[in-house]
């Protein structure tokens, strides 16, 4: 099996490979600024040329016929993924899934204000991302 692995920050991945010794992953991960280019210095990990979501899109559309489905770590690799048309997973933990995008105004208990204010259309978008999923 051929996995396609959008925007994995937490280094899941790594983990995952160990167990998976018959799957091929190939991570794809967000433009790094500062320090964090230091720390994902490996090579096995392709980074996106931009920050740009057409282009992102573009990518995945070019590579998508090679993987059999898509692992997404986060709600903008879910955002890609949706976009391409790919046939995708969604691996959240913490506040993406306490505070999903799609809620108006979601709240933690030890914050005064929401985390995001999305507008209607926005809240549908990311409904429609993760009822795909």
């Amino acid at each position: 099996m051929n996995v396609l692995a959008i925007g994995d920050t937490a280094d899941n991945l790594y983990t995952l490979k160990k167990f998976m010794k018959k799957t091929k992953i190939h991570l794809i991960s967000f433009p790094r600024k500062g320090d964090a280019i230091l720390t994902n210095s490996n090579e096995e990990i392709e980074f996106f040329d931009s920050l740009l979501i057409s282009k992102q899109v573009k990518r995945i559309r070019e590579i998508k016929d090679n993987y059999d489905i898509c692992l997404t770590m986060s709600w903008a690799a879910a955002r890609i993924a949706y976009l391409a048309g790919l046939n995708y997973m969604i691996y959240f933990v913490g506040n993406d899934i306490t505070t999903p995008p799609f809620l108006k105004s979601p709240k933690i208990p030890y914050l005064k204000t929401p985390i995001s204010k999305k507008n209607f259309i926005e809240r549908q978008f990311y409904k429609k991302i993760f009822d795909q999923a």
